[in-house]
């Protein structure tokens, strides 16, 4: 953070883990290998069973407190006529959908203003199922690369209704 508001630099990244961690989330009274013998049991997106979702929403809950906690303090930070926050994305998404490494219904979470590029938040976007390549798509549009596509999709677009 730090970094960022001394304007070292403009990109950083923050990283929960990595894909197959055995976090157990104990402070949240899981106490269980998170993605063996939690995140995998996860095959449905009405959920698998309510002890599953039960723990997976602790879990994400916390995710969510960490980024919470960085989006308040890149709004603290007066920055042009607004603040850093108003001047920054922050994009918190995960590797997978679901436990079963399902790459359909991946959430994402945009957070702030990309310096004017996102007009308008407050907002959930489902228009159905999409190429999940259109966040990378999205992302380099925002920070002002025009261009059709992302990775193996070279024309997949951004996210409809967002820019």
């Amino acid at each position: 953070m730090l970094a960022l508001t001394c304007g070292l630099t403009r990109i950083a990244t923050m990283q929960f883990g990595y894909g197959g961690g055995k976090w157990r989330f104990a402070w949240e009274n899981i106490n269980m290998n998170i993605h063996d013998e939690v995140a995998h049991l996860d095959t449905s997106d009405e959920g698998s069973s309510p002890e599953t979702t039960d723990r997976l929403v602790r879990a994400n809950h916390y995710y969510a407190s960490r980024v919470a906690r960085l989006a308040t303090a890149l709004d603290a930070v007066p920055e042009g006529d607004g603040t850093m926050l108003d001047n920054t994305l922050v994009v918190w998404a995960n590797e997978q959908g679901r436990g079963d490494h399902s790459q359909d219904n991946v959430p994402t979470v945009l957070i702030g203003k990309a310096g004017g590029a996102i007009a308008r938040g407050g907002r959930v976007i489902d228009l159905g199922p999409q190429v999940f390549n259109r966040l990378g798509c999205t992302i380099l549009n925002v920070m002002g690369q025009d261009v059709p596509g992302f990775g193996d999709v070279p024309d997949c677009g951004p996210f409809q209704g967002l820019l």
